[in-house]
Formats: structure tokens, sequence, C-alpha cells
């Protein structure tokens, strides 16, 4: 008897054992990341819960403090708009939230800006927020689980309807490379590992992933999300973009903010430089294909870059789209200081980037070269010298002054020969007026 005690007892504890690690490795599978940090540069890391919030200056823009249906509780920092931080009523991270200032910086056809995914905020006039969501939206004002220690969530839902909380409300973004559905208009592009910029940072960034994204397509079209996965085909970071035609910035005072980059101070770790300023400043990044900071091939293929990206943010009119503007912030859910080679070139749509071409410079450690970007440069702008019809030239602006004086002399033409012709026809026609009287009619009348 007690032989069979023992062995029950043992396949209770076997039974036990199974059902905890199913549950660890699902955990485990379900877990975006262990950390949530802006601006991959600065690295700044977001408070992951309401009450490091509130220690790190952070204030909450519910009116009260009421727990909102679609959002819970957001926190910001300052007189700064974006990134604000999701909680749930644990006081615990559940997404994270873009706000712009649609006074500052227009809606879309202005911009890329546009609904959905972005929506009138409910508090605050003028203020148009985007939002990714980390954990179930249902459960943001109760039934919220507790997180495990090393998680901040379990999926990235971009919110497409306030109506609910329903995974209908909800477009999931992959987590997975292989979660990636390329019939949605999402192409692989451009990848930067740990050590590519090594004079400031040895992290890397792994390969983007960009949607609805072609050499022709108009700046107002950029989707606001993209994503970017490592050498394990997990989602490393991911990032927001805006784009748009004129000169303006999704910050505070519509201009280029950089104040996160003064002073930077040098360290010894891999991050090479730390940069005081950035907790309290604006995060947003504003990239250029100027020689110092290509987007090929760190953030664009040669062959897929839009052509309106090629002198972006350089307030240069003599240049396709060089009045235009894009501001992108990466967020950084996993460590991304060993990002390897492995990262890129995935994706067969695209023809692989050969990091070997000496005409884009020896791209290794430190040995970035000027002189080959900038030659890089000059052949990707060759090679959008004669745009497709798909699109052509659809960003520069366009004088219409020649095709109107056209049209008015035409239209003159068209007049004068009308008139001449009218003309003659009335001298070949008799008329009965008083001109041309009748009088033997006449006559006859009175005699």
């Amino acid at each position: 008897g007690r032989v069979m005690m023992m062995m029950m007892m043992v396949k209770k504890v076997v039974v036990v054992l199974v059902v905890l690690s199913c549950v660890a490795v699902g955990s485990e599978a379900r877990s975006i990341g262990n950390q949530l940090k802006a601006n991959f540069f600065a690295l700044v890391d977001l408070p992951l819960s309401a009450s490091q919030a509130k220690a790190m200056g952070w204030s909450e823009i519910n009116p009260d403090g009421q727990c909102d249906s679609n959002y819970g509780h957001v926190y910001r920092y300052g007189k700064r708009l974006s990134p604000a931080v999701l909680f749930d009523h644990l006081g615990q991270v559940a997404g994270i939230q873009f706000a712009v200032d649609t006074r500052i910086y227009p809606l879309y056809p202005g911009s890329s800006l546009k609904s959905p995914p972005a929506f009138p905020s409910k508090h605050e006039k003028h203020i148009w927020v985007f939002t990714a969501h980390f954990s179930d939206p249902s459960k943001l004002c109760a039934g919220a689980t507790v997180l495990p220690g090393d998680s901040i969530g379990d999926r990235v839902w971009s919110r497409k309807s306030e109506a609910g909380n329903g995974p209908e409300h909800f477009e999931p973004l992959p987590l997975r490379r292989e979660d990636i559905d390329t019939t949605q208009g999402w192409v692989a592009s451009g990848c930067m590992v740990s050590g590519d910029f090594a004079h400031l940072t040895m992290y890397g960034m792994g390969q983007h992933y960009w949607r609805y994204c072609h050499p022709h397509m108009r700046s107002t079209d950029f989707y606001p999300w993209f994503l970017l996965f490592d050498q394990n085909d997990d989602l490393n970071m991911f990032g927001v973009s805006l784009s748009g035609p004129l000169p303006t910035w999704p910050t505070p005072s519509g201009k280029q903010e950089n104040d996160w980059k003064k002073d930077p101070v040098a360290t010894g770790d891999r991050r090479k430089l730390m940069y005081p300023h950035a907790n309290t400043s604006e995060l947003w990044t504003y990239p250029t294909n100027l020689p110092q900071n290509s987007l090929v091939p760190f953030f664009h293929f040669r062959h897929a870059m839009p052509l309106n990206s090629l002198w972006m943010n350089t307030l240069n009119p003599d240049k396709p789209g060089g009045m235009g503007s894009t501001s992108t912030m990466h967020i950084v859910i996993r460590d991304s200081s060993n990002v390897t080679r492995a990262a890129c070139a995935r994706d067969a749509d695209f023809e692989p980037y050969d990091y070997s071409q000496k005409v884009y410079g020896d791209v290794g450690p430190g040995k970035y070269d000027l002189a080959m970007a900038q030659k890089a440069e000059e052949e990707l702008a060759a090679g959008f010298a004669t745009p497709t019809p798909e699109c052509p030239r659809c960003d520069e602006p366009h004088d219409f002054r020649p095709a109107l004086v056209a049209i008015t002399v035409l239209w003159i033409a068209t007049l004068f020969v009308l008139g001449v012709v009218v003309y003659k026809w009335r001298l070949s026609t008799p008329s009965r007026g008083v001109d041309n009287v009748d009088y033997d009619d006449y006559n006859r009348f009175y005699e």
C-alpha cells in the first residue's frame, strides 16, 4: 500500500512540474521583452509602473486620476507629448502612446497623421494620439493579471477603433519575423547591427520592416509603425514615423528639437556616449540622407528607399522633397547590445544588401567612410532621376504659371476666331432691320 501511495505522489509531483514548466514556457513565449526605452542613441528608460513614473517626475493626464476605458492611466513627462506610457489599474505598464498637437503639426493630407490609428484626445483639445497596447486592453481598469517580473507584456496591438476593447478594434503587430504577412504591405529594408555606428554606440537595431513603402510613394502615405527584428527573428524594437511635405515637426514648438544630444559624456560601456539632457528633452530624431547619416543601408534598401526621403529634413527647396519633414522614434523592448549580421537581409522580395560593396564604404566598426557614403548618395539620386509613371515627382512643388499662360492665350485665340466667324456670317445674311428696309413694301403700305 505504501508503494502505491508513493507512486501516486510521484505522479502528482510530475504532473505539477509539467504544468509549471508549460506555464513558464508559455509565459516566456508570450513576453515581448523586459525593458522599455525610447530614442535609440540616448536609450532613455521609460517608467514600468505608475509609482515609478511619479518618482521620475511624470504626471497623469487623466482628469481626477480616473481610469480611461480605452487607455487606462496615461502619464507624460512635463510638456513633452511623446512618448506617454499607459498603466493598468494595478499600476503595471500596459502600453505606449504618442501625442501630436494638430495646431502645430497638421493632420493628413498635411502629414501622414491620420485616423486610424490616430484619434482625437478625449481630454485635450487639438491633441491627437495613437497607441500601442502591451496587454489585454479589456482589463485596463479591472481584472488585469500580474505581469511576470521580466516582462512588459505579451503583445503589441495598434488601436484602430475606440468603439471597444475587443480584438476586432486592434491591429496586432508581428512579434516574430515569420508572423509578417507580406501581402499586407510589410517589406524588409535597411539593417543596422551592433558596431555599425561605433563612434556613437556599440548597440544595434536589427532589420527594419516598413509598410506600404516604395520608391515613389508620397510622404503622407507613410504607415506610422515600423518594426525591427534581431538575429533570433524576435521583435527587438519598434518605432513610429511621421512625415509630410511641410517643414514642421511633431514637437511642442513645431521645430527640430535636439536638446537631448547636448553635452554628451563619454562612457566606458557599449553605449559609448551618455546624454545627460535626454531624460527631460524631446526624444524625436530627424533622419536625413546626408553622408554622416546615410539612410542606406541602415534604414532602407538601396532599391526600395522612397525618393522623398533623399533630402528630407534638409530645408533645401532645390531638391525633391527638400522642404519636407520626417520624424522617428525607436522604442527598445529587448537587449540590443549584440545584434549580429545574421539579423540582416532575410527577405527575398528585395535584392539582399551586399555589405562588402566598397561603393558604400566599409560599414564595419569605426570604419564608415564619408566619401564613399557621398558617392553612394549620388548614385542613389541618379537612379531616381527618371521617375516611374506610377507617381512621377509626386512630392515636388509644381509651378503652374506657364500652364496658366498657355491656357489663357489659347482661350483668347479661340474667342478671336469665333468672333471672326460670327462677323462674316452676319455680313452674308440679309437683315430686315432699320438699315435694310424693303422700301417697295413700305410704299405699297401707304398708297
